[in-house]
């Protein structure tokens, strides 16, 4: 791998002409705009689950209505893609293995176009939880 910025597939929440991107240099993040030219990486990708309060997602599947019960239906290298308008909750990751939770999504996934709220996530079973910059933590009341 060439030490240099490669992009990710994570579009700006505050501005869709910019993207992030990895440099490899020193593994920090940045957001610039797409139109730069920087490497791109193949990796395997995980599946994607859609939680929306309602259950609709759009056309999206599968869909569910809380963090947790996409959070058992996931495996290891998965994204859960949130929707904004969210009730918060603290889900639980029990088992190996990393999730990602991807929030501010709109209702039904077209775009990123805010923040979700949620309490911190706790991970039990041995492997962790990633929380994207669109995801705020709240504390619990």
């Amino acid at each position: 791998t060439v030490s240099s910025y490669y992009w990710s597939s994570t579009t700006n929440a505050g501005n869709t002409g910019y993207a992030w991107h990895v440099y490899f240099y020193n593994g920090y993040g940045y957001c610039y705009s797409k139109s730069n030219n920087y490497y791109v990486r193949a990796v395997r990708g995980g599946r994607f689950h859609f939680v929306e309060p309602l259950g609709t997602c759009g056309t999206k599947t599968p869909c569910y209505t809380t963090l947790q019960a996409a959070l058992n239906a996931a495996a290891d290298g998965d994204t859960v893609q949130a929707a904004k308008t969210l009730t918060s909750e603290g889900p639980v990751w029990n088992k190996t293995g990393t999730v990602t939770i991807s929030g501010g999504w709109k209702a039904d996934f077209s775009g990123q176009d805010g923040t979700t709220s949620m309490y911190a996530p706790q991970a039990t079973g041995g492997g962790g939880v990633k929380v994207q910059p669109n995801v705020k933590i709240i504390p619990k009341p």
